[in-house]
């Protein structure tokens, strides 16, 4: 009788959305700032989304200290007040890299 065998890595299956720990909104020099610290339990954070309720929608996959290696990141955007005009409120996304995400509402 014939048999096969497979053997893999460990496999891990992620279906837990990251957590956004910390949304702020701050305006200052001209620039709206909006910063988010998220942790994830077994992924690592791939990025951010933003979508200001004026239509400006920006994504973001640069840490703040310049490298995703951990699996608690905070992400800083800065939009030119310009682009900013009219938002009151921007919707952000965090994502993860197995594809998982979370969203939460800030008042701007």
């Amino acid at each position: 009788r014939l048999s096969v065998t497979f053997e893999t890595d460990r496999l891990v299956v992620d279906h837990t959305p990251p957590a956004i720990l910390e949304v702020a909104a701050n305006r200052d020099a001209g620039f709206l700032r909006l910063t988010v610290r998220g942790r994830d339990a077994l992924s690592l954070l791939e990025g951010v989304e933003f979508t200001l309720n004026n239509g400006v929608r920006e994504s973001l996959e640069q840490t703040a200290d310049g490298i995703r290696d951990a699996r608690e990141e905070t992400f800083v955007l800065e939009i030119p007040l310009g682009r900013a005009v009219g938002a009151t409120s921007a919707e952000v996304t965090l994502f993860d890299a197995a594809g998982n995400s979370s969203s939460r509402r800030v008042d701007l």
